[in-house]
């Protein structure tokens, strides 16, 4: 069985299917530590958002975070492109 996140909605319960990870998480652009991945909670147990950051104190690390794990990990390994 797949998995499946529900909103409720007005009239109805809203199921949209979770996507699958496919890729890991790269390391931090600034300092090349592994990022942390965690989730974001509404009302202890509803999950609203997974959240993506640099896992070095020390670190200016960017933070992301989307409700689709996939799409978290997408928005976090979107670097800059590099000019020659």
């Amino acid at each position: 069985m797949k998995s499946a996140i529900i909103f409720p909605t007005i009239s109805k319960m809203l199921i949209i299917p979770m996507t699958p990870v496919f890729s890991d998480p790269k390391p931090c652009p600034f300092c090349g530590n592994l990022p942390r991945m965690t989730e974001r909670y509404e009302c202890e147990s509803i999950v609203i958002e997974t959240v993506i950051f640099c896992n070095n104190d020390n670190c200016i690390g960017p933070e992301t975070s989307h409700i689709f794990p996939s799409e978290a990990v997408r928005k976090w390994n979107t670097r800059a492109t590099e000019s020659n």
